[in-house]
């Protein structure tokens, strides 16, 4: 799923994509940005510390 978050759809885009509700998908995005460590002031810009987080792990960007 974060990788469909760094194309940058949208929950309703993953939702389809996936065949999950739109509901099951913001909250597997909530469990990602739990698992990956964002706080709670970070996670008004949940979605691009995911991509940055994403391609940091991807070897494509620097370390949030």
């Amino acid at each position: 799923m974060l990788h469909h978050v760094a194309q940058g759809r949208s929950n309703a885009g993953i939702a389809m994509e996936l065949n999950l509700s739109e509901s099951s998908v913001a909250k597997y995005a909530t469990w990602i940005f739990a698992k990956l460590g964002l706080t709670d002031e970070r996670l008004v810009h949940g979605r691009v510390a995911a991509v940055l987080t994403y391609l940091h792990q991807a070897g494509q960007a620097r370390p949030l």
